[in-house]
C-alpha cells in the first residue's frame, strides 16, 4: 500500500520522486485507488485556488482536491506593497491587530512563510518591534536554521566553536584554514597534508611547528597566517561560557550571524560550555524544534519547512518572480520546467496551511543591490530602485482568487 499526495512532493533536492505514486500501479498489477480528496483543513475558497494552481502542472488526471462543504469560505487577500520594508511593516501591524481582535487565539496560530530568508527576517524584526512597543506577551521567531550557516561569518564562528570544543578536530581545522579564500587555500593544504603523511604528525602539530619557525614549507604562508589568527581568536574566547561565548562567536552587529546567533542564545542557558553548545547547535540546525500552535510564538519560516503545519492565519510573503518560483536559469530547459513544477507544488503546500485566513503578499520596488542579492526578477525602475514582477503563479489561482490590492487599500478595507 502507498499513501500520499503527489501534489505535495516538494523535495526533489532530497531525491523525492513525485511520479512514484502514479507509477506504482505499473509494477503492481491489480492495484486500485482509494481517493481521499476532501480537504478538511482549508476554507473552501483556498481549496478552489489550490486546485486551480496545481492543475497547471502536467498530470494524468485533474486534481482530486475538493472542499469540505461545511467549512467556511475563508478570508483571502492578495496584496502588493510599495517596498519590502512596507510589506514587513504592514504584515506585522496586521498580525498584531488580528491578535488584539481575537484575544483567545494564541500567537502560535499565526504563520508567516517566505522563500527568501531576508524577507522573513524583515517581518520577524517588525513583529518583535511591534510586540515590544505594544507591550505584547507574544514574540516572533524565525526558523531558517537550515540556512543559518550560509554566511562566511556564521561559518567562521561555528568553526571556532568546534575547535574550542576539540582543538584536534581536523575537519574544523581544515575548514578554518580555507575560509575566506576562493580556492580554500587548497595548494597550501596539499603541502601540509603531504608533510603530515611523511612525518606521521597531525595537521595541527605541523602548523604549530610552521608558526613557531621550527619547520618550513614552500607557499604555506597564508595557511600559517590563518593558523596564527585561529590561536589568537581561541585565546580570546577561552573561558567564556553561555551568552558571553555566543557574543564572542557570533557578534550582534554582524547580520550574517543573525540566525545562528538566535539559535545559540536559545541553547546557551542549558548548554553553556563549548562542547555542549556545539552539540546543541548541531541538533538545532539539522533538526529544529518548531513551537506548536498553542504557544506565544509567531512562527516565521520557509515554505518548505511549513509542510505538515496548520495555522488559522497564514501569510505567504515575498510572492514575486524569482522568489516564487525560484528557478536556476543556468539549468537546462527541461530541468527548469521540472523546477517550476515543484515550486508550484511548494506554493500549493504553503497556501493550504490555513484554516481561516490567507494573505499572499509581495512588494513592487526594491533597491537594485537587494534584488541581485536575493536573485529576484526585475524590470527597469528609477531612483536606484528596480521594479519587481508579481509571481507568475498568482494568475494561476483561478476565478476564486481575489484581485490584487495595494497595501493602503488592504489596510483601509480591513481597518488596521
Amino acid at each position: 500500500m502507498i499513501i500520499g499526495d503527489p501534489d505535495q512532493s516538494i523535495y526533489r533536492f532530497r531525491y523525492a520522486n513525485p511520479g512514484a505514486m502514479t507509477d506504482y500501479a505499473l509494477g503492481h498489477p491489480g492495484t486500485h485507488d482509494e481517493t481521499l480528496g476532501e480537504c478538511r483543513r482549508c476554507p473552501q475558497r483556498v481549496v478552489a485556488m489550490a486546485a486551480a494552481l496545481v492543475n497547471h502542472n502536467p498530470r494524468p488526471a485533474p486534481p482530486v482536491l475538493a472542499p469540505r462543504l461545511v467549512n467556511p469560505m475563508g478570508d483571502v487577500a492578495i496584496v502588493q506593497h510599495v517596498s519590502l520594508q512596507a510589506e514587513a511593516t504592514a504584515i506585522a501591524e496586521f498580525l498584531d491587530w488580528y491578535l488584539l481582535q481575537h484575544p483567545n487565539v494564541p500567537a502560535g496560530e499565526l504563520l508567516v512563510l517566505a522563500n527568501r530568508r531576508r524577507i522573513g527576517y524583515l517581518i520577524r524584526d517588525a513583529l518583535n518591534e511591534a510586540a515590544v512597543n505594544g507591550l505584547r506577551l507574544w514574540a516572533a521567531r524565525s526558523f531558517f536554521y537550515e540556512e543559518a550557516l550560509d554566511e562566511g561569518s556564521a561559518q567562521e564562528g561555528f568553526t571556532l566553536l568546534a575547535l574550542l570544543a576539540d582543538p584536534d578536530d581536523r575537519v574544523a581545522l581544515r575548514t578554518w584554514i580555507g575560509l575566506g579564500s576562493p580556492s580554500g587555500r587548497a595548494g597550501a593544504w596539499v603541502r601540509i597534508r603531504q608533510h603530515c603523511e611523511a612525518s606521521g604528525l597531525s595537521p595541527r602539530t605541523v602548523l604549530q611547528a610552521l608558526s613557531a619557525g621550527h619547520a618550513t614549507l614552500p607557499h604555506a604562508a597564508a595557511a600559517v597566517a590563518r593558523f596564527a589568527e585561529l590561536n589568537a581568536r581561541l585565546e580570546a574566547l577561552g573561558g567564556l561560557l553561555g551568552h558571553d561565548l555566543v557574543a564572542g562567536l557570533f557578534p550582534a552587529d554582524d547580520p550574517g550571524c543573525a540566525d545562528i546567533r538566535i539559535a545559540a542564545n536559545t541553547a546557551a542557558d542549558e548548554h553553556p560550555t563549548p562542547a555542549q553548545l556545539l552539540q546543541e547547535l548541531r541538533t538545532l540546525v539539522t533538526q529544529p524544534e518548531i513551537p506548536g500552535n498553542q504557544g506565544n510564538i509567531i512562527r516565521v519560516m520557509s515554505l518548505h519547512k511549513s509542510k505538515g503545519l496548520t495555522a488559522r492565519v497564514v501569510v505567504v510573503a515575498g510572492c514575486v518572480a524569482g522568489a516564487i518560483p525560484t528557478v536556476n536559469r543556468q539549468a537546462p530547459h527541461d530541468e527548469q520546467l521540472r523546477q517550476i513544477e515543484e515550486q508550484r507544488r511548494l506554493f500549493y503546500v504553503a497556501i493550504t496551511r490555513t484554516t481561516e485566513t490567507l494573505v499572499i503578499s509581495g512588494a513592487a520596488h526594491v533597491p537594485f543591490a537587494d534584488a541581485m542579492q536575493m536573485k529576484l526578477d526585475i524590470a527597469p525602475g528609477h531612483g536606484g530602485n528596480v521594479n519587481l514582477l508579481a509571481s507568475p503563479f498568482l494568475p494561476e489561482l483561478g476565478p476564486q482568487a481575489p484581485n490584487t490590492e495595494t497595501g493602503t487599500a488592504w489596510r483601509n478595507r480591513i481597518g488596521f
